[in-house]
C-alpha cells in the first residue's frame, strides 16, 4: 500500500478513507475473490499468467467488481514479452532416467530453446559467486556447466557459461520442496538452454554425462493494467497488487492475495 501526498501531513479525507478501507477488508471478502480467481484459473489451464487468457479473464473480473463499487475503470495497455514452453523440458541422467519437472528441475523463465549433452562440469561450485565472473570458467572444456545459485544475476551466469563454450547451463539451488523457477530476463545475453536443478540432482550429475532440452518461445503480446479511480482532491490513497499469476499456478499467493485484499 502506497500513500501519495501533495501536502506534508495527511488530510482528514485521506485518514478517514484509510480507516474505512481497513475496516471493510475482511477474511470472508478476501476469500470470495480468491475463489473467483481460482475458478478463472481452472477455466484456463490452471494459470492466470500475463499474456494468457486467464490473465484477460482476471482483468475483466477485477474491472467488473471495481465498477460495481463505483470506481471509474480504465485499461492501460502495454506490450509484454510473454514466455511459454511449447513442450515440457527434459533432463536425463547418465543412466537415461528422465528427471521430474518441478521437483528435480525446472526451466528458467526466458531460457532460450536448445539441446545440450555432455559432461556436467562444476564451476567454482563452493563459492557464493559461482559462475559470476569469466575467470570462474578458466579450464572449462565444454559440455554442460554446473554453477551454484550465487550473488549475481542468473543472466550473468548464463552469459559467462556460453562465452566459455558451454552448450547448456544447470543452476543448482538448495531445496526440500521442489525447485524455484528463476528468471533470466528478456535481455539476457545468452542463447543456451538454462535449467535450475535441486542440490541433490546437482550432486548426482556432477562429473557425469547428462542431456537437457528446452523448447520455448517468447512473443510480444498486448495486455493491460486495470486502474480504478474514485473521488477527487489533492489527497490520494493508492492501493495496488500485481494481477498476473506465475506460469506454474493460479497465483493465489503471488499475488491473488494482494488483488483480493
Amino acid at each position: 500500500v502506497v500513500t501519495i501526498r501533495t501536502t506534508d501531513e495527511p488530510g482528514p479525507v485521506t485518514i478517514n478513507l484509510s480507516r474505512r478501507l481497513q475496516a471493510d477488508v475482511t477474511a470472508a471478502g478476501i476469500f470470495e475473490h480468491l475463489r473467483a480467481l481460482q475458478e478463472i484459473a481452472d477455466r484456463n489451464r490452471g494459470t492466470r499468467a500475463a499474456g494468457t487468457p486467464g490473465y484477460d479473464d482476471s482483468a475483466e473480473y477485477v474491472a467488473g467488481r471495481l465498477r460495481e463499487a463505483g470506481f471509474d475503470v480504465t485499461f492501460d495497455e502495454f506490450v509484454f514479452p510473454a514466455y511459454s514452453e511449447e513442450t515440457p523440458p527434459l533432463l536425463r541422467t547418465p543412466r537415461g532416467e528422465r528427471l521430474r519437472v518441478g521437483r528435480d528441475f525446472v526451466t528458467l523463465l526466458y531460457s532460450p530453446s536448445g539441446t545440450a549433452s555432455g559432461s556436467v562440469t562444476p564451476v567454482d561450485f563452493e563459492s557464493s559467486t559461482s559462475g559470476c565472473d569469466n575467470s570462474d570458467f578458466v579450464g572449462f572444456t565444454g559440455g554442460i556447466a554446473l554453477v551454484a545459485r550465487g550473488t549475481c544475476f542468473y543472466r550473468d551466469q548464463a552469459a559467462n557459461a556460453e562465452a566459455a563454450g558451454a552448450a547448456g547451463l544447470l543452476i543448482a539451488q538448495p531445496s526440500e520442496r521442489g525447485v524455484i523457477r528463476g528468471t533470466l530476463t528478456t535481455d539476457a545475453q545468452a542463447s543456451i538452454p538454462v535449467l535450475a536443478v535441486s542440490d541433490s540432482v546437482a550432486a548426482e550429475l556432477s562429473g557425469s554425462r547428462a542431456r537437457m532440452e528446452v523448447n520455448s518461445t517468447t512473443r510480444e503480446r498486448t495486455i493491460a493494467n486495470v486502474i480504478g479511480e474514485t473521488g477527487s482532491g489533492a489527497d490520494v490513497l493508492m492501493v495496488g497488487g500485481h494481477l498476473d499469476s506465475v506460469l506454474g499456478g493460479p497465483g493465489l499467493n503471488d499475488n491473488g492475495s494482494g488483488v483480493a485484499t
